[in-house]
């Protein structure tokens, strides 16, 4: 129950952040959120990668950047059953915005769940794993709040590739 309650509370915090006011370089967020995740990386012995250029700044707040970025990288290791998975976080510029990238190796996602996975409470067909259900839906509450989109391209068994858009600094 703390933890619904916990999540409930991001998800109502994440649409009270400012929209995007400051200019963000990526790449300082990505380490210091792999630096949160440390713990983490090293229980699963991920193999993390991270392809952002130095250059590349979004105009958005940094807690939300980070948010987002914490809760995608961690939904890649924890629906993983390789013993060490392998993680890839890059950047790209398109046109007036920057796609960022989170793609895994891990269990995929059942096309059957992939129209309501940002939706609230949707759990897809792991129920066991731990979470509220909230994660995905707070990522998309952020990301939009800055002008950007979200979205995810997975097949069973392949992984997962969760990415988000964010405007040009």
């Amino acid at each position: 129950m703390d933890a619904l309650i916990t999540s409930l509370l991001g998800y109502a915090r994440a649409g009270e952040l400012p929209p995007g006011d400051q200019y963000v370089a990526l790449e300082p967020v990505v380490r210091a959120v792999l630096a949160d995740l440390g713990a983490a990386t090293e229980a699963t012995d991920a193999k993390v990668t991270v392809d952002v250029p130095v250059d590349a700044e979004v105009r958005a707040g940094e807690y939300g950047v980070a948010l987002v970025l914490q809760n995608l990288i961690s939904n890649a290791l924890k629906f993983n059953d390789d013993p060490s998975p392998k993680v890839a976080i890059s950047a790209r510029p398109r046109e007036a915005v920057w796609r960022i990238s989170v793609r895994d190796h891990g269990t995929g996602i059942d096309p059957q769940d992939l129209d309501g996975i940002f939706e609230p409470f949707q759990r897809g067909r792991e129920p066991a794993t731990p979470g509220s259900g909230l994660g995905l839906t707070t990522c998309r509450r952020i990301v939009e709040r800055h002008g950007g989109s979200i979205g995810v391209v997975s097949q069973p068994g392949e992984g997962s590739e969760f990415w988000f858009t964010l405007p040009a600094a």
